[in-house]
């Protein structure tokens, strides 16, 4: 059983704006990579052909690549319409900024408030972090679901 200290209401707003400055500062950043026009990894190209694939209805098998981030392009294209590679790309930026969220919970738990926002701000700030969720990959997606799971 544990006997915290109810926390005071200012402290959890700092948290909180905390938190968001930690997620929107990365967040503009991979947003800046992702429309910036670069060329599409082989990888990318793969997902997207997918995606396109399921969008006309066909199979969304591939013997190496899982379907679950080719689902993902293909139901928000379907919602907003738009290029497949750039629909990718933005769901690679929004991931890798929300990645933030339980991860800063799960080491606040361990570190503390402070010490967790800085880490995570380290974490989503590293070059490869904010290049990888620039465009279409699905490790920022699979980053989220891991520390989602950490989380829960």
């Amino acid at each position: 059983m544990s006997f915290q200290e109810p926390k005071n209401a200012l402290v959890e707003r700092r948290e909180l704006l905390l938190l968001a400055a930690v997620v929107g500062i990365p967040l503009l950043l991979r947003l800046l990579v992702a429309i910036t026009p670069t060329c599409i990894s082989s990888d990318g190209v793969s997902y997207v052909d997918i995606a396109k694939q399921i969008a006309r209805g066909g199979d969304w098998f591939h013997p190496i690549f899982p379907p679950g981030y080719s689902l993902l392009i293909a139901a928000v294209h379907t919602l907003l319409g738009g290029s497949f590679e750039q629909i990718g790309r933005y769901i690679s930026s929004v991931a890798g900024a929300l990645v933030i969220i339980p991860a800063w919970f799960v080491w606040r738990s361990a570190y503390g408030a402070v010490a967790a926002g800085f880490s995570c701000l380290l974490f989503t700030m590293s070059p490869l972090s904010v290049e990888l969720g620039g465009h279409v990959y699905t490790g920022p997606a699979s980053l989220l679901g891991l520390f989602a799971g950490l989380y829960a």
